[in-house]
């Protein structure tokens, strides 16, 4: 696996579809792993990862769990969320 960490990505999404590219057999299971721990159907992490969809703050805690994060990764983790998640340029601008 390559040495990226969370810290390496400006997009959550971007960071779990390389986290699931390093996986063996290309992540095989690995939405259905994410959608067990987010409480959701493997159809909304799909288009969560390939669509404007976006996963809640609850969810994004969840997988924190899910993928070991530490603290200072699982706050890194959630702020792309958030910074994703932004309707308007000044809340991009503010994370």
């Amino acid at each position: 696996m390559d040495k990226k960490t969370v810290f390496d990505f400006k997009d959550y999404k971007v960071y779990l579809q390389w986290i699931e590219s390093q996986r063996p057999h290309k992540g095989r299971g690995f939405r259905a792993e994410m959608a067990r721990s987010a409480n959701c159907q493997t159809a909304y992490v799909s288009q969560v990862l390939n669509s404007q969809a976006h996963f809640s703050l609850e969810q994004g805690h969840t997988i924190n769990k899910m993928l070991l994060h530490n603290k200072e990764e699982a706050q890194f983790f959630l702020t792309l969320i958030e910074y994703a998640r932004a309707g308007t340029r000044d809340l991009k601008t503010y994370f």
